[in-house]
């Protein structure tokens, strides 16, 4: 009888190891049925991308509190419509923006002219002083490195 129930023991082992080699596939039409909203992966902090509330002069039109963020490596202006249902992102035509005010930093594209230095026709200017005679302005930038790692891409910025 133990001979039996041994015997019998280690069919159902055997029998359980085997089932374990598909469950793959139970995994992956639950998640299809429930969705990943209920599952382990939602566990976590959220993520919300910040934006800051705003000056922008748009095609000669001043938008007081806009939702705004100012792309530093890409020297782009991110605006978030928050004013409907549907809130978008989108990235403003700087061809129309004229000043951008954020996070108490006055920004402004100067007009086009023939200069020495490349990066004079590129993007926005912070105005860090304004004299009756003379404006201070600082270009910040971001460079974008590309590093081939083993089996990667490591960017460093």
């Amino acid at each position: 009888m133990r001979q039996n129930i041994s015997v019998l023991f280690y069919l159902l082992i055997s029998a359980a190891v085997f089932a374990q080699g598909n469950s793959s596939n139970y995994y992956q039409e639950f998640d299809k049925i429930v969705g990943s909203v209920s599952n382990d992966l939602s566990q976590g902090a959220l993520f919300v991308d910040a934006y800051t509330l705003g000056y922008v002069e748009y095609n000669d039109a001043p938008f007081f509190d806009c939702n705004m963020k100012y792309d530093v490596l890409e020297d782009q202006l991110l605006f978030r419509n928050t004013t409907t249902n549907n809130n978008f992102e989108i990235i403003l035509n700087a061809l129309h923006i004229d000043v951008f005010i954020i996070h108490g930093h006055t920004f402004v594209k100067l007009p086009q002219q023939v200069s020495k230095f490349s990066f004079y026709n590129n993007g926005f200017f912070e105005q860090i002083y304004e004299g009756l005679n003379f404006n201070i302005f600082v270009k910040h930038q971001k460079d974008k490195k590309k590093r081939l790692g083993d089996k990667s891409v490591l960017y460093e910025f």
